[in-house]
């Protein structure tokens, strides 16, 4: 708040370093729950944003790709989902089709899809985001292992186990890499995976038990 004015006195209210802040402000309100004060401050940034697009266009897809979260949080799926299409389609146009910012679009705009139970459209997403990640950020890069496990997530909820295995293992061996030896987030995601695995030997072994117990082999023909 200080720096905000600081910077609307010095600079003006309509510099793009003012809209700067009023994006990292509404951040902060966004990761209190202080959602009310949120909208103001993203639409403000934008309007600032938008007004000098040639030297703000990287600020402005960031700050609507905020809004959308916003948006997201709040069940506002038609609005988000305008919003994260709007920002993809300009990060296309000015960075192409293959750079790493286009992944994080997707991945953004495949979350809402998920959120909307719109699963094949989701999975499309995630599976370009990874192409994308594996081809410019490396086969261990951090932000890969993030959407091989939201991807892994997505096929264990619509084709089950099989399916959604190797891209649970592959993610986790990234993060056993990128993350130290009991970091909370790789110990939480390491009992995930365990749960799921014993979720179906249960399966399996209540499947394949007899159906009765006194229930004999087959006799050999």
């Amino acid at each position: 708040m200080r720096a905000l004015s600081i910077q609307e006195q010095a600079l003006g209210p309509q510099h793009p370093d003012v809209a700067i802040t009023l994006n990292d402000l509404a951040m902060l309100y966004y990761l209190q729950n202080k959602y009310e004060r949120v909208e103001p401050l993203y639409q403000r940034a934008l309007s600032i944003f938008r007004s000098q697009p040639e030297t703000t266009h990287i600020y402005l897809t960031v700050t609507i790709n905020n809004l959308a979260k916003l948006y997201v949080t709040q069940g506002k799926y038609e609005q988000a989902e305008l919003l994260m299409q709007q920002a993809l389609t300009m990060r296309e146009e000015e960075l192409g089709r293959e750079h790493p910012d286009i992944a994080n679009s997707l991945q953004n705009l495949a979350r809402l899809y998920v959120a909307q139970d719109k699963y094949t459209e989701a999975e499309a997403l995630y599976r370009r985001a990874i192409t994308i990640r594996e081809q410019r950020l490396g086969p261990t890069h951090h932000d890969l292992a993030v959407t091989l496990y939201d991807l892994a997530r997505l096929l264990l909820t619509q084709q089950g186990y099989e399916m959604a295995k190797p891209y649970f293992e592959r993610a986790l061996s990234i993060f056993e890499q990128v993350w130290a030896a009991g970091h909370p987030d790789l110990v939480r995601l390491t009992e995930e995976y365990a749960e799921m695995m014993f979720k179906v030997k249960r399966e399996k072994e209540v499947f394949t038990a007899p159906s009765s117990p006194h229930q004999s082999e087959a006799p050999a023909p």
